[in-house]
C-alpha cells in the first residue's frame, strides 16, 4: 500500500510518501512483493491518498480547473505504480481506494484505465467503500474483478451471540453475492479486518477501546464462515499484519499471535 498525500479534501496536488525508510517506498514495495511470492501468496498492489484531516471519499471541488488539476496529479501517482506493480510482478493493481467524491467522472476513470492497461498487464480491480461504495462505483465493466474494502458491521448488539454473528455476517456475503452477480465480475476483499476490541463486530472500521481478543476472533469466524463456498469470491486481503513490532495488549487490528490468527489459518487453509 503505497500512499501519496494531500493537505485535505481542497487540495489538488499530491506528494508521493517515499522520502522516509519507515515510508512504503518504491524499491521496499517491490522487496515486499518479490519475497511474497516467494512464500506463493499474490500481490495486490494498492496505491492509496492519505488526506490530511479527512479521508478520500471526501474530496469535492468547486470547479473543473481545481478537477482537472486533482485528476492529472493523481494519474502521475498511479501511472507510477502502474509501472512498479508490473516490474514487480504483482497480479493485481487497484485503481484507488474509497475516492467516493470522484465516482461521478466516469470518462475520467475510463481514460485512467485505458492508460493504466497500456502500462500494467496484471488484473485490475477498484476498492470501494464498504458504506454504500459498492453499488456506487459506474465502471465496474472496465475492470477485472470489484474490490471492497470490508468493514460491514455484523451486528449492531454490543452483546450479539454467535448465532446472530453468523446471521449478520450471512447478510453481508448475501449482499456482495448479490453485488457480483449484478456486474457479472468476481469480487475481491481488498481488507477486511476487526480489531481486538470489546464488540469489534458493531464498528469493524474502529479500533481502541477495551481490550478484547475473543470478541476479535468470534468477527473474524462468523465473517469466514459466511464467505466458505462462495464462488463469486476472488480472495482476501486481512488487514493488518504490521511490519514492525507493535505494542502489546493493544485494541489495534493485529491480529498474529492472537486467537484470531487461528481464525484466518483456518479460513485460508480450507480454500486450498
Amino acid at each position: 500500500m503505497p500512499f501519496a498525500g494531500q493537505r485535505g479534501p481542497g487540495e489538488t496536488h499530491l506528494r508521493f510518501f517515499t522520502g522516509s525508510p519507515w515510508a512504503e517506498t518504491d524499491i521496499g514495495c517491490v522487496h515486499t512483493s518479490r519475497c511474497a511470492h516467494a512464500r506463493g501468496m499474490q500481490v495486490l498492489w494498492k496505491p492509496q491518498i492519505w488526506v490530511h484531516g479527512s479521508w478520500p471519499g471526501a474530496l469535492q471541488y468547486g470547479d473543473p480547473g481545481s478537477w482537472a488539476a486533482w485528476w492529472a496529479s493523481y494519474r502521475r501517482f498511479l501511472l507510477h505504480h502502474a509501472m512498479l506493480a508490473g516490474w514487480a510482478g504483482a497480479e493485481m493493481l487497484c485503481l484507488g481506494v474509497e475516492l467516493d467524491g470522484t465516482l461521478g467522472h466516469t470518462e475520467d476513470w475510463r481514460r485512467l484505465i485505458a492508460d493504466v492497461r497500456r502500462l500494467y498487464g496484471g488484473r485490475l480491480v477498484y476498492a470501494a467503500n464498504w458504506y454504500g461504495g459498492l453499488e456506487a462505483v459506474p465502471f465496474w465493466a472496465e475492470l477485472d474483478a470489484m474490490g471492497i474494502d470490508a468493514y460491514y458491521p455484523l451486528s449492531s448488539e454490543a452483546s450479539a451471540s454467535p448465532g446472530q454473528l453468523r446471521e449478520g455476517a450471512r447478510a453481508v456475503v448475501a449482499r456482495l453475492g448479490a453485488a457480483a452477480t449484478r456486474a457479472g465480475k468476481p469480487l475481491l476483499l481488498t481488507e477486511v479486518g476487526f480489531a481486538a476490541r470489546k464488540a469489534a463486530w458493531t464498528a469493524p472500521f474502529e479500533e481502541g477501546g477495551e481490550l478484547s481478543e475473543a470478541d476479535q476472533a468470534a468477527s473474524y469466524r462468523a465473517l469466514f464462515e459466511a464467505l466458505e463456498g462462495e464462488r463469486w469470491l476472488k480472495g482476501v486481503f486481512v488487514w493488518k499484519a504490521f511490519s514492525q513490532e507493535p505494542v502489546a495488549d493493544r485494541p489495534d487490528f493485529r491480529f498474529l499471535s492472537r486467537p484470531a490468527e487461528g481464525e484466518v489459518r483456518r479460513f485460508f487453509s480450507r480454500l486450498k
